[in-house]
């Protein structure tokens, strides 16, 4: 039988076990005193392994140091990171499928902190009323593949990039405008009367070959 360790009056991080709770017979639980004044029953190997060392408000002071503390929590540039975060990683935004979806994700040295990279903006042309832009559409957001461009030429590379399957491969309007050597302009014309994604490259197809 495993013997039960008085931990009464002993500190783990902000928590002080007080009592043992005897609520449950197959596990050791103790009533802890937090540091802010709230109680939190602890398993006690979480307690001895340090696994838990607050009621909770220790990791929400961490969130709020990381998110706050640099001042910047109002401006535009905070928000356009937020929502890179969101189309990356939050399966309920509404741009999710477009990016996180496809694999787009942010580098661990901007996911993880703001500063790293509001400092590689500041260097790097951003101004009020620019958006961030992925060099490869296919590409993750890091600072080798990003930049800061107006949002008409934004929308450019994003038309361009549109992706359209044909014949069960699906590439880039532009890759597929190369390939069937039609332009770019055409084929958007094309699309905006509802033509199919075949009928797009229609008077191409006689010399078509398929893409590798």
């Amino acid at each position: 039988m495993t013997k039960t360790v008085n931990l009464t009056g002993k500190r783990f991080g902000r928590l002080t076990a007080v009592r043992r709770d005897t609520s449950s017979n197959k596990t050791f639980l103790w009533v802890c005193q937090c540091e802010c004044g709230k109680e939190k029953i602890v398993r006690s190997y979480d307690l001895r392994d340090e696994k838990v060392k607050s009621c909770g408000c220790l990791h929400a002071e961490k969130v709020k140091t990381n998110t706050r503390t640099h001042g910047k929590s109002n401006t535009l540039i905070y928000k356009i990171w937020c929502s890179m975060k969101a189309r990356c990683y939050r399966k309920t935004c509404k741009d999710f499928h477009d990016y996180g979806g496809r694999g787009i994700i942010m580098c661990d040295y901007w996911r993880n902190n703001f500063i790293s990279f509001y400092e590689w903006s500041m260097t790097n042309g951003y101004e009020e009323g620019l958006s961030i832009d992925r060099i490869n559409n296919d590409g993750i957001y890091e600072p080798l593949n990003c930049r800061w461009v107006t949002q008409a030429k934004q929308a450019r590379n994003k038309s361009n990039n549109r992706f359209i399957t044909v014949d069960g491969i699906t590439k880039t309007l532009a890759d597929w405008c190369k390939f069937y050597k039609v332009h770019i302009s055409t084929a958007h014309s094309r699309l905006k009367k509802g033509k199919t994604s075949k009928e797009i490259f229609i008077k191409n197809t006689c010399k078509k070959r398929r893409m590798k």
